[in-house]
């Protein structure tokens, strides 16, 4: 469901929590703070950021070649 701290780690190439949360802030990803300032990211979010459910989508289209000079 959320991202580890270490996957955070990972993600960022930060250690510290409030920096962690500004580079994420930074780049747009959407986020929740805990009490203890422990920023957490749905995984689902980052996939989809990173293109696992566009490259779903675009797959599941099929290709078109009607207007192609080389088929049909």
């Amino acid at each position: 469901m959320f991202l580890t701290q270490e996957e955070i780690r990972e993600l960022t190439g930060l250690a510290y929590n409030k920096r962690q949360v500004t580079w994420l802030a930074e780049r747009g990803y959407k986020f929740e703070i805990t009490v203890a300032g422990v920023p957490k990211v749905l995984r689902a979010h980052l996939e989809e950021r990173l293109g696992g459910m566009a490259n779903k989508k675009h797959q599941e289209q099929p290709l078109d070649f009607s207007n192609s000079k080389y088929f049909g």
